[in-house]
């Protein structure tokens, strides 16, 4: 991927930076090689006369204990951002934690009255 053409117009429509490692990651590490590639676009921006201020983390983040725990995940994402964007960068973190909160915030609790057995014909028409 060719990157200053994409950096060009990153300077006409304004300044920043996203990535979403994909909706339900469980590869922690997968933030960590994102955050890396994107302080390397940052450090590349630079080269060409510009400065990313905003770097937006994406979503996806599991709000379910099944998998990889939603800590586990921000403990590697505030190493990586410790690492790869110090305080003194100026650069502002905004992420989008929507799943995290929608993914479980209920338990539905019911009785069951009555159950039918039905054959997979009836509902696949195969």
């Amino acid at each position: 991927m060719e990157i200053n053409p994409v950096l060009n117009l990153v300077r006409a429509f304004g300044s920043a930076i996203s990535f979403h490692v994909g909706s339900g990651c469980n590869d922690p590490t997968a933030y960590r090689e994102a955050l890396a590639h994107a302080r390397n676009l940052m450090d590349i921006g630079e080269g060409l006369g510009f400065r990313m201020k905003i770097l937006d983390l994406g979503g996806g983040y599991p709000g379910s204990p099944h998998h990889t725990s939603f800590e586990s995940i921000a403990a590697v994402i505030r190493s990586a951002v410790d690492e790869f964007f110090p305080e003194g960068m100026g650069v502002r973190l905004i992420a989008e934690p929507g799943r995290f909160f929608a993914a479980a915030p209920f338990t539905l609790v019911c009785n069951v009255i009555h159950a039918t057995e039905v054959s997979a014909e009836k509902i696949t028409k195969q």
